[in-house]
């Protein structure tokens, strides 16, 4: 059973992840990628710069790497 900080660690996460998701798709609005483009770029598929930008997933550190080099 999930304890009360338990609770509040995972909602920090999403939360954080979320954030991280709205400025990847804000950096890769403003350099006129469309997230074919991108994850072309990166060498990711449409669906998973989806995932990252909406924050239901969060990007490992190797993604995280490539994206940085890009922006």
């Amino acid at each position: 059973m999930k304890s009360e900080k338990d609770s509040l660690i995972i909602s920090k996460i999403l939360e954080q992840s979320a954030h991280l998701g709205d400025y990847i798709r804000q950096e890769r609005k403003k350099r006129g990628f469309n997230q074919t483009e991108f994850g072309k770029r990166i060498g990711l598929t449409m669906r998973a710069v989806q995932t990252y930008e909406q924050g239901s997933v969060i990007p490992p550190y190797s993604v995280l790497e490539r994206i940085k080099a890009l922006f």
